[in-house]
């Protein structure tokens, strides 16, 4: 099947997707979905993206998470305890600490987010 045959098998898939309120992708990225998933079906190849894109976010924010809590030798609800009791090692109130305050809570933030739409997606 070449690309010609991928991009008009796409535009017979979304004249006949449902629901009708779904807004179409373009026959490009219907093409390149469907290539890079080796699928037939574009629905399929969208869920498999998501998913594997979903995952892949979730991985990444745990090892920053990971990291983080390496380096302070705690898990976040206890660093931020302890940032706002002003009892971390070392100068608490640094450009440093606050920087890995804010870099840990919105990879925390942005998990739990993921996660929800993941659990939702599934």
């Amino acid at each position: 099947m070449g690309p010609d045959s991928v991009v008009n098998c796409f535009h017979i898939k979304v004249a006949t997707r449902s629901p009708p309120d779904r807004a179409p992708f373009s026959p490009e990225v219907g093409a390149h979905l469907l290539k890079a998933t080796r699928s037939q079906d574009l629905d399929a190849a969208f869920e498999t993206v998501f998913s594997e894109y979903l995952s892949l976010k979730i991985d990444s924010l745990e090892r920053s998470i990971k990291r983080k809590e390496e380096k302070w030798g705690m898990e976040f609800p206890i660093f931020k305890r302890r940032l706002a009791e002003d009892d971390l090692p070392g100068e608490a109130d640094s450009y440093r600490v606050e920087q890995d305050f804010w870099e840990w809570e919105e990879a925390e933030t942005l998990k739990a987010h993921y996660q929800e739409v993941q659990a939702e997606w599934t």
